[in-house]
């Protein structure tokens, strides 16, 4: 926050929960019932402590008063891997990362983070809807430059950020990619990094989850 000055939003990057289709779990609440009864316990992955993806499964696992074990990868891709061929039970990841998997019968997805349904998957239900509320922060991608950097070069970089967005194929472009297109210009974008901040903090320290 203090190192770089926000230029724009670009997209929103929300999480779904997958599952590993051994576990017999067609929705949010089956696969807590699951999580309850499983000895040892059952295990979910991220790209890394502190990610987004990390803090969600501790989330998950605290709404449903389990003990889940978090396993850390080296990126997504691995974890992704991990949660297919049934290495890890669990995870919560980008649409486009876990949709190849469910596909093939290896995962399945659900349920969503964010306030309402996304766009990119109507039929699947929000994790409020599932019956786990508080998953409404999504992650995000934007355009920053260093703090120093002139108001004037900001607004006009914003102003292209929103013009490159309405281009031709650009929305498939990001849809194909599990985000969906949220121009926010400076101000705006400035205000939900520093919104998302103190949310994601106060749910560490509710969690006591320790990131190093």
């Amino acid at each position: 926050i203090t190192s770089f000055k926000p230029v724009a939003q670009m997209f929103d990057a929300r999480l779904w929960l997958g599952i590993n289709s051994d576990l017999k779990a067609d929705n949010v609440k089956d696969f807590m019932a699951q999580a309850k009864k499983a000895k040892p316990h059952l295990k979910y992955a991220s790209p890394g402590n502190g990610s987004t993806p990390h803090l969600s499964g501790a989330q998950l696992a605290d709404a449903g008063g389990v003990d889940m074990m978090h396993v850390p990868f080296k990126g997504m891709s691995p974890a992704i891997v991990a949660l297919a061929s049934g290495v890890v039970d669990s995870a919560f990841a980008s649409y486009s990362d876990l949709l190849p998997h469910a596909q093939s019968g290896k995962i399945r997805i659900l349920a969503s983070a964010g306030a309402k349904r996304s766009a990119l998957t109507p039929n699947i239900p929000t994790m409020e809807e599932a019956g786990y509320p508080g998953f409404d922060l999504n992650g995000f991608g934007g355009l920053v430059v260093p703090t120093g950097t002139p108001q004037s070069l900001v607004d006009v970089l914003s102003r292209d950020v929103r013009e490159i967005l309405t281009g031709p194929g650009i929305k498939e472009r990001f849809t194909a990619l599990g985000f969906e297109l949220n121009y926010q210009d400076s101000a705006n974008f400035g205000e939900i990094v520093k919104q998302q901040s103190r949310e994601w903090k106060a749910l560490m320290d509710r969690l006591g989850v320790n990131i190093l």
